[in-house]
């Protein structure tokens, strides 16, 4: 221990010694490579928060004229969301199976014998990246005439009890997560303060 701590102050001294010896020259082009560093680790981060991947998810409702229905998920933000999982769950049941397998039995659990058929559902799965402005339908589907009788507050019921979680990441390898509960989309920051010790809690239902 005695030899390191003598050390510290030669290898100090030396090295403020060397320096002077170079010059005003020399300590300029340190103060220049010092900047530079710090301009690069600055633009790296200012990049990093302006690629922000957001996304939003809708439901078309069935008319008279046609009864076709979609649910559809966009990236609104920016910069490609890259797909880790997407997990579909109904009254807080997981939906087992790939991700179109999960979308579907979801939906006809939902509907029901409300339900004529389920023509599409998505296929985008783990490693798929959406584009900034990029629409996904997660499922396509044809309802009955007497559900669209009842209105749209019976077609919104039937879809209340579906929760889609989508984890993802941006091209600086954050996480993200985003859950569609209610009608209600929610943005989740995986490693913020608020998801460990507020958020983790509140969905963890749909976290997996």
């Amino acid at each position: 221990m005695g030899n390191v701590l003598g050390f510290l102050p030669w290898a100090v001294d030396s090295a403020w010694s060397y320096i002077s010896a170079q010059g005003p020259e020399f300590a300029l082009s340190i103060a220049a490579i010092s900047l530079a560093v710090w301009n690069g680790r600055q633009s790296s981060r200012h990049s990093a928060l302006s690629v922000l991947p957001a996304f939003s998810a809708w439901a078309d409702y069935p008319r008279d004229k046609n009864r076709d229905c979609e649910i559809r998920l966009a990236n609104k933000g920016f910069g490609p969301a890259i797909i880790e999982d997407t997990m579909v769950f109904f009254n807080g049941q997981r939906k087992k199976g790939f991700q179109f397998e999960s979308v579907e039995l979801a939906i006809e659990e939902a509907f029901g014998k409300d339900l004529e058929n389920c023509y599409q559902v998505a296929t985008g799965e783990r490693g798929h990246a959406i584009g900034v402005g990029e629409e996904i339908p997660l499922a396509g589907f044809t309802v009955q005439p007497g559900l669209v009788d009842l209105g749209h507050s019976a077609f919104g019921d039937r879809l209340r009890p579906m929760t889609v979680t989508i984890k993802y990441r941006d091209i600086y390898s954050r996480k993200w997560v985003f859950i569609v509960r209610n009608f209600v989309g929610h943005t989740l920051r995986v490693n913020s303060p608020s998801y460990f010790f507020w958020q983790r809690f509140r969905f963890r239902k749909y976290l997996g």
